[in-house]
This record gives structure tokens, sequence and C-alpha cells, in this order.
């Protein structure tokens, strides 16, 4: 390599390390420090509390506050499902929140846990009605549930992939039943048929089964015969079912 071209690289690496350090020095100056900081999407959490979690200082550099850090502390509160940190040039820095929302309620020795899709435990009330939120029991309950603990989350993601199945037909259904110990799902009708739905597998099979049963309950009631017991759709085959005595 000639000395001249040498020379040339050598220059190119001084440039560029100048241009590094320009630049470095520029996002880290006193130009960029954060002079407002808030949080947006809350409707139950308070600005406080998100501030108080996320831990940014005033005055401190935008680009020096770390975007990953601040959500997963963020994260911690139960009710948060997502945050997320934005910048806004020169000095403003955005907590975006996304909270969780109740989705079912499970009853729990003398109150209900208000449950989120994730089966995040976000609330627990006494006296509280099941009308407008799916109602899921189960055979096992931890001694204890917190606020932020997930229950069962696997479960309640399941039952709510059936129950966004349903459409307008879930309006039938009274009680979801999770079973810990085989993990398997039943179902209530309003009607008290119990249907034994088993395991999530040849889900759109099952959900034409449901639906014949809520005919065939309507055409029994119609009839004036007795209602249905239960029907077994658990296993891959015709379902059985027995009506009650």
């Amino acid at each position: 390599m000639s000395h001249a071209r040498k020379r040339r690289l050598f220059s190119i690496s001084i440039f560029i390390l100048v241009l590094l350090l320009s630049v470095y020095l520029f996002l880290h100056s006193a130009i960029f420090k954060a002079d407002r900081v808030y949080a947006s999407g809350m409707v139950k959490v308070s600005q406080a509390e998100i501030l108080a979690l996320a831990g940014i200082n005033s005055g401190q550099n935008i680009f020096a506050v770390d975007a990953a850090l601040v959500s997963k502390a963020v994260q911690t509160h139960p009710m948060i499902k997502r945050a997320d940190m934005v910048r806004h040039l020169p000095h403003d820095l955005e907590i975006k929140i996304v909270e969780r929302q109740v989705w079912a309620l499970v009853p729990y020795q003398n109150i209900m846990l208000f449950l989120d899709d994730e089966g995040v435990c976000i609330d627990r009330v006494a006296g509280v009605s099941i009308q407008d939120y799916p109602l899921i029991t189960m055979d096992l309950l931890p001694e204890r549930v917190n606020l932020g603990q997930a229950v069962y989350p696997a479960a309640v993601q399941q039952i709510k992939m059936i129950w966004d199945s349903m459409g307008e037909e879930r309006k039938n259904i009274s009680e979801f039943h999770y079973r810990t110990s085989s993990d398997e799902i039943l179902m209530y009708t309003q009607a008290g048929t119990e249907i034994r739905f088993g395991k999530m597998e040849r889900l759109d099979e099952k959900l034409t089964y449901i639906k014949a049963v809520f005919t065939m309950e309507k055409d029994m009631k119609k009839e004036g015969h007795e209602a249905l017991e239960y029907v077994d759709i658990s296993f891959d085959g015709e379902p059985v079912m027995k009506t009650k005595v």
C-alpha cells in the first residue's frame, strides 16, 4: 500500500471518529434534556403511579433513558398490560400505556377475581354482577391470589378462544369450568346442559355440535320433553348425550 493511500485512510478514519464523537456529544448535550415526562392512555391508573414506576428524573437526557427498562418497570403494575416509551424531540418523553381490561370473573372464596384475557388478576371484588362477563369456575385455585398474578393463563386464553369463536351463540352459555387436574373444559348452558368440551382439538367441529345442542334444547322445551343432562363432545366421533330422568 502506498504512503499516500495510507495517509488517506488515516484521514478518513480520523474524520469518522470525530464525526461519531460529535454526534454522541450532540445527542447527550443539554439540548435534549427531559423537560416533560408524561404518560398517556390510562383510565384507571394515575400519572403519578406511572411516573413513580418509570423513575425518570427531570432534566435527564432523553437518549440516556433506557426505554426497555422503563417499559419493564411500568409493566410491574398489575393494571398495566403494555408500556412503551417514546421520545419526542427535543425535550419530551411519553410513556404510552395499555391498561388491562376485565374479561372474565372467577369465584374465589367469598369474592370474585377479575381476570383479563391473559388470566392476570386485576381486581378482587365482593358482590359484583356477572352479567357482562364470562364466568369461569376452577377445580383448584391457589391459596392466595395477588393482584398482577396470572391464574391458569393458558386455560383462560383457551376459553377466550372458544368464547370469541361462538359469536352471538355465547349468550346461551352460563358458565365455563376448568378441570385443573386433566386440563379439560366443561361448559354449562343457560338451560342447564353440561357440555363436556374436553381439550382444544377439533375446535370447529365442536362448535358445530355446541350450536346443535342449543337448537336441541329449544326444540325439547317446545315439545315439553325433559332437558338434556349432558353432551360429551370431548372425543373424536359422534357426541354422546343423556337426557335428565
